[in-house]
């Protein structure tokens, strides 16, 4: 199963989920109605016939006042919740006590797993999230939480810290990136906000039933308000039913998604005693992955392992510890387990410098002397892999790509308040005027303070390999999201100004600042509604004609090349109606049309589309390094996240 069918199962699992929830607040609507419905007659005296055809009629009217009322407090509770996480995956993380991590920290422990973190990101493609360590939990564990990889948040707690080294560490968090690949997050965030609502049943009939019992005429006189707390522990009762249904709901989704999300993670890492050897330091550790904070239950589904005891075993969002690792090594078992609370005491708080280039001498040599074009064959491993399971290469290459980057770069990457500055370094043209020009548009929208930081980072940005543009903006991501709106629109603009002031606008560039645009858009606005599934009829044909051309007319020198490239690539996608080729007169309209209208292609068409587009890219063989970053950053457009382009076909675009 790849990217595209994980997002569409995840789709469907989030329609399912919705479904059942559905049924669940009707049969709690039926019960709260039967509830009150026995309160009625029994708090009354029937007499006369008519008395009571009076009665039932007024009680038939209150029910459907109750099922209104019933509906508006579950619907107003979860409408209330999931308002409170339209920030993503910040509020879950700092909801469960975390503390923000600076990437730029130089704590043993903290940078090591900003290490991993980093790395895991520039390997599968994404920026890298937000990093929180949740310091009250001894427990080892761990949780990814967001709507989309742009406002996710990764929340490790201090029991994993202390407790696993390295490999153990990084097969945890290779764990949780597969649940932001995946598309888990979002339906993990609208499963809160619906338990939450069926939970508020189950609040107010405690409050009755408390504020009774206060009272003297709890087994008094009935009359007297003694159907207050019957009232509220009915309700209760009603509501821990919906719960009960709810979680057992939540465990049937989550349950399978784990299994697959180790299997994912010792793909990635190709080294099953990472989070194998995790897994077996739960299982012999005093504190397990138990959780202390109050709000553990409500992202029990989120976390790596479980967070809480469950008495009854349906109830659990995670397969049982020991089946989990037999999954991963056969040959385990449990009367072996020894505990390992301890163990590797040292090894885990080593440095968190990147090993793999731990005493080289020359950590930039991978990116040179390589052939000047990139197969076309080698790009398609990298579109055609298990997206959401990168290959092991291309976590090696990512911890080459980070150590490759000059530290003056990565620290301004990491740091609020020279991120800003970042950006421009990297796309500053070489000519001196144009250069003097886009530097008085640097200090003209930013101010005299960032001018001067600019230049100082365009001195490195000169020496770094055009390959690691794109991987060091996605490590700067998390720093640049942290900073008010007004600043990454003022970034954003700045951007487009610059890159258009020699006339000369690449699709790179066009395509680095879109993207850019649409990470800080989706940042802001996290909880917006994903547009898959709506691009249909004429418009979807006019922007597929459209792409096509722009990368067939891009990436090939005559006229009669990029027809036979167009039409290998669309006639793909259009079989039956293949359109002719026609050079773009106005590829930055067009190319911006079409990204808007096919990122509303269901995720198993835009499958096709990433397949077809490298038929066009790669229609002689052969890709430029323009031509493979230029894939890469549509992909991306297009929120398909693509693994680098390994260092063995890399050149220089110059």
């Amino acid at each position: 199963m790849n990217f595209f069918e994980h997002q569409d199962r995840a789709r469907r699992n989030s329609r399912r989920m919705v479904f059942l929830f559905i049924i669940a607040v009707v049969l709690i609507v039926f019960a709260v109605n039967l509830a009150v419905g026995l309160l009625f007659f029994s708090f009354f005296e029937f007499g006369a016939h008519e008395m009571q055809h009076m009665k039932l009629n007024a009680s038939m009217k209150a029910h459907g006042i109750v099922s209104l009322i019933t509906l508006m407090v579950i619907g107003g509770a979860s409408w209330y919740r999931m308002s409170k996480l339209r920030s993503g995956g910040d509020m879950v993380a700092v909801g469960m006590g975390g503390t923000w991590v600076d990437p730029d920290s130089t704590d043993p422990a903290l940078r090591r797993l900003c290490n991993v973190v980093e790395e895991m990101s520039v390997a599968s493609g994404l920026p890298t999230p937000h990093i929180y360590v949740l310091e009250a939990e001894k427990g080892i564990n761990a949780f990814a939480a967001g709507y989309t990889p742009e406002d996710a948040a990764v929340a490790v707690s201090r029991g994993a810290l202390d407790q696993l080294n390295r490999d153990e560490l990084q097969g945890v968090i290779a764990h949780e990136f597969t649940h932001i690949l995946n598309g888990d997050m979002r339906m993990n965030i609208r499963m809160m906000g619906i338990l939450y609502g069926i939970l508020a049943i189950s609040v107010i009939g405690r409050g009755l039933l408390h504020s009774g019992g206060r009272r003297k005429s709890f087994i008094g006189n009935r009359k007297q308000g003694g159907g207050g707390p019957i009232l509220g522990l009915g309700l209760m009762l009603v509501g821990y039913i919906g719960v009960f249904f709810g979680r057992l709901i939540k465990a049937s989704v989550s349950r399978q998604r784990e299994y697959l999300a180790d299997a994912c993670a010792v793909q990635f890492t190709r080294n099953p005693d990472g989070i194998g050897g995790a897994l077996k330091k739960i299982a012999g550790y005093s504190s397990g992955s138990q959780l202390k904070a109050a709000d553990r239950e409500e992202v029990s589904h989120m976390l790596f392992a479980t967070g809480q005891s469950f008495w009854f075993s349906m109830l659990a969002t995670h397969p049982p510890i020991e089946e989990r690792i037999k999954a991963i090594d056969p040959r385990f078992r449990p009367e072996d387990m020894e505990r390992r609370a301890s163990a590797d005491t040292a090894k885990n708080q080593r440095s968190g410098i990147h090993a793999a280039f731990a005493g080289s001498s020359d950590p930039w040599a991978f990116l040179t002397g390589k052939n000047e074009k990139v197969a076309a064959s080698a790009f398609a491993a990298s579109l055609n892999q298990d997206v959401e399971s990168p290959d092991p290469e291309h976590l090696d290459h990512a911890v080459q790509t980070v150590s490759a980057i000059p530290d003056t770069l990565l620290h301004a990457a990491r740091s609020r308040s020279e991120v800003l500055a970042l950006f421009p370094a990297l796309f500053l043209a070489r000519e001196k005027d144009m250069r003097e020009s886009q530097m008085g548009k640097v200090e003209e929208m930013l101010n005299l303070k960032f001018a001067e930081k600019v230049a100082i980072l365009t001195k490195e940005a000169e020496k770094m390999h055009p390959l690691l543009t794109l991987p060091l903006s996605d490590l700067a991501f998390s720093a640049l999201r942290q900073l008010d709106a007004p600043y990454g629109k003022r970034l954003t603009d700045l951007m487009e100004a610059m890159v258009a002031m020699d006339g000369k606008v690449t699709v790179f560039e066009y395509c680095f600042v879109r993207l850019l645009k649409r990470r800080l858009a989706e940042a802001q606005s996290p909880n917006r509604k994903p547009e898959g599934g709506k691009c249909r009829g004429k418009q979807c044909r006019e922007a597929l004609v459209n792409i096509f051309s722009v990368l067939a007319w891009q990436g090939h020198d005559s006229e009669a090349l990029a027809r036979r490239a167009f039409l290998a690539g669309i006639s793909r996608m259009l079989p039956m109606d293949v359109p002719l080729y026609e050079a773009p007169v106005n590829w930055e309209r067009d190319l911006d049309m079409a990204l808007e209208v096919l990122d509303g292609l269901d995720f198993m068409t835009k499958g096709e589309l990433v397949q077809a587009l490298l038929v066009t890219a790669g229609h002689d063989g052969q890709l430029s390094l323009e031509e493979a970053e230029l894939l890469r950053m549509i992909c991306a457009c297009l929120h398909i996240p693509v693994p680098p382009v390994l260092p063995e076909v890399a050149v220089n675009r110059g």
